[in-house]
């Protein structure tokens, strides 16, 4: 399992796409991204170093603990989600930057649910 440290500049890396999950436009150059923050079908469960929650210690696949997910989510840099017309990366360059959450139940479920996360993992 990753840490968000090894994975955190996404240039830098080469998506598996024979191991990991896949988009219509998927390819080497990256893993699958969310353009919305609705769109969870990119997220993961990542290791933070940090004290973060973690399934005790990624033991645990109880509703009642929670664990730590990332995705890669595409953002304004001028913030301005909605100040109508649509989505703004239709009408600005947005940023791929990670966002981190902690409140995913170590089922895999959010408020009870099921999203079927994946992993965040790095190979040598």
């Amino acid at each position: 399992m990753a840490s968000i440290w090894e994975i955190k500049e996404p240039a830098f890396l080469r998506y598996a796409t024979r191991l990991g999950r896949t988009n219509g436009d998927s390819s080497a150059g990256g893993p699958p991204s969310v353009g919305i923050v609705d769109d969870i079908t990119a997220l993961g469960w990542i290791r933070t170093g940090s004290g973060a929650p973690s399934c005790s210690k990624w033991t645990s696949g109880s509703s009642s603990d929670t664990g730590t997910y990332a995705y890669l989510g595409f953002f304004s840099p001028f913030n301005d989600y909605g100040n109508g017309g649509g989505d703004p990366c239709d009408r600005e360059p947005c940023e791929a930057k990670w966002v981190v959450g902690k409140i995913l139940a170590c089922d895999g479920s959010f408020s009870s649910t099921p999203l079927n996360p994946g992993v965040w993992c790095v190979q040598n």
